[in-house]
């Protein structure tokens, strides 16, 4: 990700050089911290957003999948939430069983749309494998 600025320079008063972002600062926790993180924040959040934030320390990827072989992964997003359902409604809503597949779903989906999807399927507007809970 390269920003253009403008530069001048003697030479070229309207020259465009190109300078890389400043970095990113990088944030490494042990085994550890990522425990105290977490005990820190039991109580304090949604156990369902704590979950979330789990899965994105833990496993930030999903494993190589075949059937997507290109950079773009809007299909593997899809396949995964699908997946996901589908352990959902083979188990009849055990949603510590299919975990994994949630936690898989999560890493590679935007948050947005597997919000979107978790509204439609509520509402009952899902385009997707279909199953609602009993309440």
């Amino acid at each position: 990700f390269w920003v253009p600025h403008l530069n001048p320079k003697p030479s070229s008063p309207h020259g465009l050089r190109l300078h890389p972002p400043p970095p990113l600062p990088s944030v490494t926790m042990n085994a550890t911290q990522v425990r105290e993180l977490v005990e820190g924040l039991r109580g304090k959040v949604d156990p369902e957003r704590l979950d979330w934030i789990m899965a994105r320390i833990t496993k930030p990827t999903v494993p190589h999948d075949n059937r997507f072989p290109t950079q773009n992964q809007m299909n593997h997003c899809w396949a995964k939430y699908n997946e996901w359902v589908l352990c959902l409604k083979e188990t009849e809503g055990d949603a510590e069983q299919c975990f994994d597949r949630r936690r898989a779903a999560l890493a590679i989906c935007p948050n947005h749309w597997t919000e979107k999807w978790d509204e439609g399927r509520e509402e009952g507007f899902f385009p997707g494998v279909v199953y609602k809970a009993e309440e």
